[in-house]
């Protein structure tokens, strides 16, 4: 089944990430367009759309191999730990890697709570098992003719 291209959509998680904001500005700033001030703003929100596509392949990445990637620095150290201990450093290294797990694993949240369309949630509940069901299951009805009583897209 050919679905063709899939739509440009924009991740929540994205404003997150260090310099986004200056990201997007820089970008809007770079964008020349002559016109009416509709064609202008449509034009530049291509370009910035553009720009933001390959930002994300490029710059921003898999959030779940950088996790997987912070997760296995901690656990060295604190394998290290265990049989050596850890130099003032190295416990600093430690520190800046649970961190960034940690933002990590909010930005994954963000992701999946976005790709459940629950919006009705709380944004300090972590109940990702729940998020990648409504997921899975609005993705499911998305590609059925009927889903669960009522008419799905196709």
């Amino acid at each position: 089944m050919e679905r063709g291209k899939t739509p440009f959509r924009f991740e929540n998680m994205w404003p997150g990430s260090d310099g986004f904001s200056g990201i997007i500005d820089e970008w809007w700033g770079e964008a020349r367009v002559n016109g009416y001030a509709s064609y202008v703003i449509a034009n530049k929100l291509k370009y910035i759309k553009v720009k933001l596509k390959s930002w994300n392949r490029e710059v921003f990445g898999d959030i779940r191999t950088k996790k997987f990637d912070f997760l296995s620095i901690i656990n060295a150290l604190d394998a290290k730990e265990e049989s050596d201990g850890l130099l003032s450093d190295e416990s600093l290294q430690r520190k800046d890697a649970r961190d960034e797990w940690a933002k990590l694993t909010l930005m994954e949240e963000i992701s999946w709570r976005q790709k459940s369309r629950v919006l009705w949630l709380r944004a300090g509940n972590r109940n990702t098992k729940f998020f990648h069901r409504m997921a899975n299951l609005h993705w499911k009805c998305n590609l059925s003719v009927f889903c669960g009583g009522e008419w799905g897209s196709v």
